[in-house]
């Protein structure tokens, strides 16, 4: 292998040339992984507030409100629709950012 050829797969569904986070530039490399950590980092942190402030706010409105659960059980269905759109806007990030990358290494 060559210090230019960089391996790539080919995705099924896009048809499009992904490079993977395997390069040649061990500093890009270690960038591209740091970049990926920060956005999965985010995406934890997002998921505790999302999952945890609804249903313990759930929670305490039952016990405050004396109701059986009924309040939990909004509090969960909110959480899981607060997940899906955390999913939704880190998958968003990780597109951009791969995308971002592919136009700069085809302008090379």
């Amino acid at each position: 292998m060559t210090g230019s050829h960089r391996p790539a797969i080919q995705t099924p569904t896009s048809g499009k040339l992904v490079e993977t986070l395997v390069d040649s530039n061990p500093q890009k490399s270690t960038r591209s992984a740091q970049q990926m950590a920060a956005i999965a980092l985010s995406m934890s942190g997002q998921l505790v507030v999302v999952v945890i402030a609804p249903i313990l706010a759930g929670h305490y409105l039952d016990r405050h409100y004396h109701k059986a659960s009924f309040w939990t059980i909004i509090g969960l269905i909110v959480s899981v629709a607060g997940m899906i759109a955390v999913v939704i806007q880190t998958n968003r990030q990780i597109n951009e950012y791969m995308q971002t990358n592919t136009k700069k290494d085809t302008d090379k």
